[in-house]
């Protein structure tokens, strides 16, 4: 299957430098670093970016370029660069993909932190080749180069596996996050505690695959059929995994008590012998904030700070409160991982408004810690079921779900069939028309 790149309108985003040659790609990069006469780390970084495996990683379809340089200082960037080195994740990544850790569907649920997490899995499944072979879509926002909703589908051990980002994913978390411009993410009519309560299977909303219209990347009206050319039905069962974050902004706690209360009703479903076939829920630790505070989480007074802050009374806050929570109701994926010390991995002040950011952090980094721990609880997960996710018993209701699945998989070939008559169809035609031609001579 041909790799769909985003959309028509976006495709050349794929790289900062879209439509040069790789060769006059690397000769103005090194110019750019010559014209500024930066110093020999940033020299370092970008040779090393620009080496054959890194060059791989540069290419992503799926990587963010707001987190890289130029948008955080050289220091910063090679100094991420080189946590990510260290952390080196590629070999975890590659043994999950070996050991099926990746089969089924695997959606990440949670905020723009999260979207990193993702975009840095992906890119590190792209560096391995996984995705040679695979379809995706975006739905890309040109204007801050980066997305709100991805879904990727690709061939492996035999089956067809999805990596989709969502981050209203079953109703379940809440960002208060306002119209942006249209820039929203994808509102889908599941609503998975819902159907926990009526003890029916889980389903989600995606972007079709493949998918030539421009991306909609708004909130949409379901019960508007002109709006299903743009969007698939999928099922979650027991194959599929959603690994939830409660977010770092000011719904978190009740996020936090909507994951506990679907994670309650569907443990009791299961003991009770009621449970569809439902996914396995996992949690990610919450990504610390680095703010010059106690807590380190933003505040007005700190927010024009130059740097991100290392206080040796910082307390990792966000994680306290995801183990009070969730500690012995769902496997907590990254509780051991010691990010305190990190601060000086964040993008920190990137741009002209003074704004300083200690949320996010600049990629490859820190990022790359969290897709290795993703594998590595995919891998377990798989070998290891939890007793109460090996006793699902399959509902009439999730039959439908996977009988429709296969329909749709059955339609994505027939679009690819007829559009690849199209293709032989104009060869054709523009060989008897070029004959026609020499005929009139």
């Amino acid at each position: 299957m041909a790799v769909l790149l985003r959309n028509k309108a976006t495709a050349s985003t794929l790289s900062p430098f879209p439509r040069l040659s790789s060769t006059i790609t690397i000769f103005a990069v090194l110019c750019f670093v010559a014209i500024l006469n930066l110093d020999g780390s940033l020299n370092q970084y970008i040779t090393r970016r620009l080496s054959d495996d890194s060059e791989k990683e540069e290419e992503c379809p799926f990587d963010l370029f707001e987190y890289h340089f130029p948008k955080t200082t050289a220091e910063i960037a090679d100094a991420a660069y080189k946590f990510a080195q260290e952390v080196d994740a590629e070999p975890v990544i590659r043994d999950a993909l070996r050991r099926g850790g990746f089969d089924g569907k695997t959606v990440l649920v949670g905020d723009s932190v999260t979207r990193q997490q993702y975009s840095a899995l992906a890119c590190l499944l792209h560096k391995t080749g996984a995705l040679a072979d695979s379809d995706h879509y975006l739905a890309w926002d040109e204007k801050h180069k980066n997305f709100f909703d991805a879904r990727i589908r690709f061939q492996r051990n035999g089956k067809l596996n999805e990596l989709l980002y969502h981050p209203t994913a079953g109703r379940v978390i809440n960002y208060g996050w306002k119209d942006m411009d249209g820039r929203n993410p994808l509102h889908g009519n599941e609503h998975w505690l819902q159907s926990c309560e009526e003890r029916k299977p889980f389903f989600l909303i995606t972007y079709k695959i493949p998918n030539d219209a421009p991306s909609p990347n708004v909130s949409l009206d379901f019960k508007n059929t002109e709006n299903e050319k743009y969007f698939d039905i999928i099922p979650l069962d027991s194959n599929d995994v959603v690994i939830f974050n409660a977010s770092v902004h000011g719904q978190r706690m009740d996020n936090l008590k909507n994951i506990v209360r679907l994670s309650e009703c569907m443990e009791n479903a299961r003991s009770n012998g009621e449970a569809p076939n439902w996914p396995t829920l996992l949690y990610m630790r919450t990504s610390p904030q680095h703010f010059d505070t106690r807590t380190g989480e933003w505040s007005r007074e700190n927010r024009q700070s130059e740097l991100c802050a290392n206080r040796k009374d910082q307390q990792d806050t966000l994680l306290l409160e995801d183990l009070e929570s969730l500690e012995g109701k769902l496997p907590i994926i990254g509780k051991d991982m010691n990010l305190l010390p990190l601060a000086h991995l964040h993008r920190a002040n990137f741009n002209t408004r003074s704004n300083v950011d200690c949320t996010h952090w600049v990629m490859p980094g820190v990022p790359d810690f969290f897709a290795k721990e993703v594998a590595t609880a995919l891998v377990s997960r798989q070998h290891n079921p939890p007793k109460a996710y090996s006793d699902n018993v399959v509902g009439t209701d999730t039959e439908l779900f996977i009988q429709l699945e296969a329909l749709q998989e059955q339609q994505v070939k027939i679009t690819q069939d007829v559009q690849s008559m199209k293709e032989q169809l104009g060869t054709v035609l523009d060989n008897f028309m070029s004959q026609q031609g020499g005929n009139e001579k």
